[in-house]
């Protein structure tokens, strides 16, 4: 059986076949999932280990999935109650692409050429004036150990998109992009960035480079939120840190065990 843990009008039902929801058993992998509502109806999605973007819907007397909405999806996230905001592959070519609920927006949004291995990171922020402001980096290179960044910037209008934005930058060698980040405040987007100290984290954006943190101790493991621009650090000595990348400031920190 598959179960919704704590997600109202999602009851349990029979676990699809692999062909149809990739999850192999062992693995104690979080799979990217997203709650969205359009019309105070709810869908779940969920991106399988196939990079499927496969979702369910609640139906009278079981629910209804799963049904595919796109293949070879490379990166998701939720722009807000109902929409969701995903880059998938597609002949070799990346695309980035909308979708209210179940419905995809018809035009899919040209992201250059795929690599080998190749990483996509997602960001999106709304400006004061109500504009929303969503970008996707995407990893061009990274031959020895030198990874080259493209940033797409996009302006959300409710009647048009603006004119978009490129910014690419090379990293120093040894360095990785961890998470993407907007400020609303200067209408800027930046990657941040990692370096092979594993310790010293810098903002690199279209106006150059800056220091962002200094951990205590080397960081296991890293997440970005792409839409508050909090990152998360998990050090080596199992402290943790959330840090607000656009406002430099510290929001939690807990020490990690002597032992």
């Amino acid at each position: 059986m598959l179960r919704f843990w704590q997600i109202k009008a999602f009851r349990e039902t029979s676990m699809p076949d692999s062909d149809q929801f990739s999850v192999p058993p062992g693995t104690s992998v979080w799979r990217s999932c997203f709650l969205i509502y359009v019309n105070n109806k709810p869908s779940l999605f969920i991106l399988d280990a196939q990079n499927r973007l496969l979702y369910w819907t609640p139906g009278i007397s079981d629910l209804s999935g799963p049904h595919i909405l796109e293949r070879n999806v490379l990166a998701v996230m939720q722009l807000d109650r109902a929409t969701l905001l995903y880059v998938y592959l597609d002949q070799g070519q990346l695309y980035m692409r909308r979708s209210i609920g179940t419905l995809c927006q018809a035009r899919s949004i040209p992201m250059g050429s795929a690599v080998p291995d190749t990483r996509v990171l997602l960001s999106a922020h709304t400006r004061r004036d109500k504009q929303t402001i969503f970008a996707c980096a995407v990893l061009e290179d990274a031959r020895d150990a030198v990874e080259t960044w493209s940033t797409y910037v996009e302006t959300i209008t409710f009647f048009d998109e603006a004119e978009r934005r490129v910014h690419r930058a090379t990293l120093q060698p040894g360095e990785h992009a961890v998470g993407l980040f907007g400020h609303a405040a200067i209408n800027a987007v930046s990657l941040a960035v990692m370096a092979p100290n594993r310790r010293t984290f810098h903002r690199v954006g279209p106006d150059g480079r800056e220091n962002l943190y200094v951990a205590a101790q080397p960081v296991s493991r890293v997440t970005v939120c792409p839409i508050s621009g909090h990152m998360a650090l998990l050090t080596t000595d199992h402290g943790l840190t959330v840090y607000a990348l656009h406002s430099r400031a510290l929001k939690l920190l807990v020490r990690g065990a002597e032992t």
